[in-house]
């Protein structure tokens, strides 16, 4: 069979064709060569995203170990203070301590704590014995103050057991009635005090002035009591009273007789 024969214009659309598809092939090598710097762009700014987002982690981690150290040296600074405070605790209480020392330029000061056994026992109970002596028969124009000494918060009622308060309670009110209304007034004066074993003989005299009487009245009275020490409650001593009776002193037993003869 003969072979078909190709025309001149068949070829030359071929021709065209052919010359078009590389045409299309560099236009799109172009275009590809055109695009392909945008892909930079893209990673760079992941790049960006990637470095802030760690900076901000930097950051996050370094607050996290300030705050962490800071309340580390908080945690140790408070127990410092707490065994501090620990250790100051005993100082809170007020406890007694007796001086002993001599009438002289040089000289040591012996200072020891109170006890129920210490060794100056009798020199402290004769100094709070005249104390309370002078307290409860002394009497003075000021209701108030009277009101105050012999009162149940005063410190006749501290230095007393219940038994000798309230025996005395019962005459306080004759006797503030007397120092309102006749102008009563009463000075007292220490003659001696002597140990009997445990009991106290204590010899006073009293000078009883009226407003209207031209000389006072004077008494001699001999009075027997027995003194402790310790005795009081701690469930009824509250804080704000723990230096009204540091010692624990008290009269348990109080007896006053005249002796004039």
């Amino acid at each position: 069979m003969p072979k078909p024969t190709r025309s001149k214009q068949q070829l030359t659309v071929k021709n065209a064709e052919n010359k078009a598809v590389p045409a299309k092939s560099n236009a799109a090598a172009v275009e590809s060569s055109v695009k392909k710097p945008a892909a930079p762009r893209q990673s760079s700014s992941s790049r960006e995203e990637v470095s802030v987002d760690a900076l901000r982690e930097r950051r996050y981690l370094w607050t996290a170990r300030a705050f962490a150290i800071v309340s580390a040296v908080a945690l140790c600074v408070n127990l410092v203070l707490l065994l501090a405070i620990l250790h100051l605790m005993p100082l809170k209480r007020a406890e007694p301590f007796l001086l002993t020392f001599q009438n002289r330029d040089e000289q040591v000061v012996k200072i020891q704590p109170l006890a129920k056994d210490m060794a100056a026992e009798d020199i402290i109970s004769e100094a709070m014995i005249r104390q309370y002596v002078l307290l409860r028969n002394t009497m003075i124009s000021d209701i108030d103050e009277m009101s105050y000494r012999w009162g149940t918060d005063g410190p006749l009622r501290w230095m007393s057991s219940p038994q000798v308060y309230n025996q005395f309670n019962k005459t306080v009110k004759d006797w503030l009635s007397r120092i309102k209304l006749e102008g009563l007034t009463r000075e007292v004066r220490i003659e001696s005090v002597v140990r009997n074993q445990n009991t106290w003989l204590v010899y006073i005299i009293t000078r009883d002035m009226l407003p209207e009487a031209e000389e006072p009245v004077v008494s001699r009275w001999r009075i027997r009591l027995s003194v402790k020490y310790f005795t009081q409650d701690q469930r009824e001593v509250k804080y704000v009273d723990r230096l009204k009776n540091p010692l624990g002193f008290a009269v348990d037993r109080y007896a006053i007789e005249s002796a004039n003869e």
